[in-house]
């Protein structure tokens, strides 16, 4: 099981909606939160984003799909960044699903009772905070003093590494 006592769902897990961003074997835990949040039946919104640079790199895709088909409240999207291109040319990472697919994550990130989930490569994070933070989604993380009065475009790695933290309704692991 996981170490520590913060990437855990809640125990009210039903009373929430869920957006995961996985890349790599990031992937791997959101595998059985979600088999869990499935087989308790939870009406709850279940967002799951991978992310990785080719097809082939997608781990448990068969599952994900299958699960996307077989229940109405979860929805699996990839973010190929290697072998697809977003219409304005750049790569297709899993922030920029928030902006790809607005009726997807507008009504979900808007709502008091959605968590956010991150779990993969280190620096992943960055993107999701900046991208949050540019459409106004503050709720997910807090900053500190040091970036209150700076674009979030103006963010670099650095920045976000040392004043942005993720709020109680975002979980953040790392490698």
């Amino acid at each position: 099981g996981p170490s520590g006592k913060r990437f855990l769902l809640p125990e009210n897990a039903e009373d929430f909606n869920y957006i995961f961003f996985a890349t790599g074997t990031g992937i791997a835990p959101f595998r059985g939160m979600i088999m869990d949040l499935l087989k308790k039946n939870i009406s709850g919104k279940i967002n799951l984003v991978f992310g990785c640079p080719y097809r082939t790199d997608l781990l448990y895709s068969d599952f994900f799909e299958e699960m996307d088909k077989k229940h109405e409240n979860f929805r699996y999207i990839t973010a190929i960044s290697r072998e697809q291109l977003r219409p304005d040319g750049s790569k297709p990472y899993v922030q920029t699903q928030i902006i790809d697919k607005p009726e997807v994550f507008e009504p979900l990130l808007s709502k008091y009772n959605t968590l956010i989930y991150v779990c993969g490569l280190m620096g992943v994070e960055h993107g999701i905070y900046k991208v949050l933070a540019n459409h106004g989604y503050n709720q997910y993380f807090t900053l500190k003093e040091e970036l209150q009065n700076t674009s979030p475009k103006q963010w670099n790695k650095e920045d976000v590494k040392r004043y942005v933290k993720a709020s109680d309704k975002m979980f953040v692991e790392t490698y």
